[in-house]
């Protein structure tokens, strides 16, 4: 009769790893770093801009209407404090 015939599955056979070659450790020019901190400065002073801008306009738009007429004037007398110098030390 008509019996299936099977193929042997063949052995899969690994292939070695290939080794990485040791490497020197990175020189980076001492200019190029003076950039990439002078870069790291001016993004971080320009995303602390940015989030402060935007607490700002959530108080204005968001919080400051809220605010009762009382609540308002204690926050505007909050925020208008004066500062003094400090007085000289006697004897200096």
């Amino acid at each position: 009769m008509n019996e299936p015939t099977t193929t042997p599955i063949p052995t899969a056979t690994k292939k070695p790893r290939k080794t990485r070659t040791p490497r020197a450790p990175r020189q980076i020019d001492p200019g190029i770093a003076l950039i990439h901190a002078d870069a790291a400065k001016q993004v971080a002073a320009y995303r602390s801009k940015q989030v402060s801008a935007k607490i700002l306009a959530t108080i204005l738009n968001k919080r400051l209407p809220q605010l009762t007429d009382n609540d308002k004037f204690k926050l505007r007398v909050a925020l208008d404090v004066v500062v003094t110098p400090p007085l000289q030390m006697e004897g200096a």
